[in-house]
């Protein structure tokens, strides 16, 4: 859903849509947090209720004054309007000192795990769509506020009737007049509100994009992910630069909003129609004050109420034209959430691993886009030490990607078992396949969560050791005070480690050793190491993979000589297969790699 799509839907909203999309939050919030709707409502009412008695106590206050009644009667007034005032006040200081945090936090906590969990589940696919991005930005950035905007603003609509009902009583039966004209001067300020909505609305998808652009250059100056390359190569001078024309081009986009909302409320809506109201019907009553039509405590009711009537009416307006831009912006929301993944689970489980056959397998990222994959077939046996090789973009890890159902292919078939991988539950087979990608990541978490991928207990423990072992992590490991309970990184934890890009890779690999999976897939796994550590893991792969299935992405041929089969990849398709010295024998593209690189290591000797 385009920023462009957004502006269309928010002029062609319909007043159902709005209803329907306001109430769809209420039940959300009374599902996570029922007390705070509940005590909303019963502060709406009590908060209309009192301030009706606080303006009649006024009134009558006033009538007694001029009529004369002794002292006793006025200070029973005064009395009952002052308890009246401090039971108010304490409505509000319990909702917005005590409850209102309280539940917002546990609705923010609510409504963000949800949609945690709604993006875990969400096909990968969908981080190839900025929109997702957009989207998924804004929903947490913006649902639980949203949310409380809503429940607030019912809030606030209820208190409006129940207090309108007695401020209109005291003027109509003052001048029908006024009532008419300060009616008028709402309506004249709902259609300014919501003039200014559209801009409000229309001023934030500008500024969305821009406000995108400047929090990824702020992460790259901040991120230690970036900090190397920003030290070492020019790049910094250019998002210098771009993050100057960024912020300059914000600016102008507040400035030229700033004009327009300057012009439209504070010249249109509060000085002409605002003031034009408020002081006419001021002249008006005194007049009729001055004619004997109206006596002083009449007077001084009526005009108290009048301010009151129109505060009340335009913020009735204020409030009810927010319920578009509520229903808008819960669109997103409620669109999010349907999102639906397109690798859908099938109800099978997955039982140990014997066979995985590609049956002309074609793939393309988008729809209509170009195939990475074209037509590739191949069965992968139980036990069988599998590489697949070629240069970068041949889509090596693309059909990785596929075997473990990240994504679906757009043509032919994958067999697990020789049943179809579509027809398995999505995870049942995936907890039989452990992959180490190129692009790896370390969290910030202990050596052993890491490696387990969660907590652990002591009956893990020797697994955790055991893989490391297999890794060759053992040396690094002695020299850390806590083992495996040593932080990594500092992001949380001053005491943490900061690893190599060898040792980081090492921790990597200890994931798939760590848990006695079927199928371990291998992208790249000694890129970041030396050729005597490379040496170290592939014996190590061999030692502790017995009986597994491996499948191994490598640049690197040296890595591949154990591999009982080989692919050569090359545009999508396989060219050449078949053991090491079959395809030197061949002497087609894999040979000419293999020399290529043998070449390298003779001239680095």
């Amino acid at each position: 859903m385009s920023y462009m799509d957004d502006r269309e839907k928010a002029k062609k909203q319909k007043k159902s849509r709005v209803v329907y999309n306001s109430a769809y939050m209420l039940v959300k919030v009374f599902r996570y947090a029922p007390d705070v709707v509940i005590f909303s409502g019963l502060y709406a009412v009590a908060r209309g209720m009192l301030n009706s008695v606080s303006l009649l106590l006024t009134v009558n206050l006033l009538n007694a004054l001029d009529e004369g009644k002794p002292f006793s009667v006025m200070a029973g007034m005064i009395g009952t309007a002052a308890l009246a005032f401090l039971v108010l006040r304490g409505f509000d200081r319990i909702y917005y000192l005590y409850l209102s945090p309280r539940i917002s936090q546990r609705l923010h906590y609510a409504m963000h795990k949800e949609l945690l969990l709604k993006a875990w589940k969400a096909d990968l696919a969908c981080y190839d769509d900025p929109e997702y991005y957009n989207d998924f930005v804004w929903a947490m950035n913006n649902a639980d506020g949203r949310a409380i905007d809503i429940v607030n603003d019912f809030r606030a609509l209820i208190s409006t009737f129940v207090y309108s009902g007695s401020v209109f009583g005291v003027i109509f039966t003052v001048s029908p007049v006024v009532t008419v004209v300060l009616m008028t001067a709402s309506v004249l300020q709902l259609l300014i509100d919501r003039k200014a909505n559209k801009l409000y609305h229309e001023e934030s998808e500008k500024g969305n994009v821009l406000s995108r652009k400047v929090s990824y250059l702020n992460r790259v100056f901040y991120l230690s992910d970036y900090a190397k390359e920003l030290r070492t190569s020019r790049v910094g001078e250019l998002f210098k630069e771009q993050y100057a024309q960024t912020v300059k081009e914000q600016i102008a986009l507040k400035k030229e909003y700033s004009k327009k909302y300057f012009l439209l409320e504070t010249v249109c809506g509060n000085l002409l129609v605002g003031n034009c109201a408020t002081f006419g019907t001021m002249i008006f009553l005194f007049i009729l004050l001055v004619q004997g039509k109206v006596e002083i405590g009449g007077f001084a009711a009526s005009v108290t109420s009048c301010w009151a009537l129109l505060w009340l009416l335009t913020d009735l307006a204020y409030t009810l034209m927010r319920f578009p831009l509520h229903a808008l912006y819960t669109q997103r929301y409620i669109e999010f959430m349907q999102r639906e993944p397109k690798v859908v689970s099938g109800g099978l489980p997955a039982k140990c691993l014997e066979t995985l056959t590609l049956e002309n397998v074609r793939f393309a990222y988008k729809e209509g886009g170009e195939e990475i994959l074209k037509g590739v077939s191949m069965e992968i046996h139980q036990g069988e030490k599998v590489a697949f090789v070629g240069y970068n973009g041949a889509g090596k890890t693309t059909l990785i990607k596929l075997l473990l159902r990240l994504y679906d292919p757009t043509g032919g078939r994958i067999l697990y078992n020789g049943e179809d991988l579509k027809n398995y539950d999505t995870e049942s087979p995936r907890a039989r396949m452990g992959a180490v990608f190129q692009d790896f990541k370390l969290f910030a978490a202990t050596i052993g969560e890491n490696v387990m991928g969660s907590t652990y207990g002591e009956e893990d423990k020797e697994a955790i050791l055991q893989a490391l072992k297999a890794v060759s992590f053992t040396e690094k490991l002695a020299t850390l005070e806590k083992g495996i309970e040593t932080p990594l990184t500092r992001e949380f934890d001053d005491g943490g480690v900061n690893l190599s890009g060898g040792e980081s890779q090492k921790i990597a690999i200890a994931r798939v050793f760590a848990r006695p999976y079927d199928l371990i897939v291998l992208d790249e796994p000694s890129s970041a190491l030396d050729p005597v550590a490379e040496y170290e893991l592939n014996r190590s792969i061999l030692e502790h993979c017995t009986g597994k299935t491996v499948v191994f992405i490598s640049h690197r041929l040296s890595t591949t000589r154990m591999a009982d089969r080989i692919y050569m990849f090359d545009g999508g398709k396989i060219i050449e297969s078949g053991s090491h010295e079959e395809l030197l024998q061949q002497n087609g593209k894999y040979a000419e790699m293999f020399r290529m690189q043998s070449e390298n290591y003779k001239k680095g000797a």
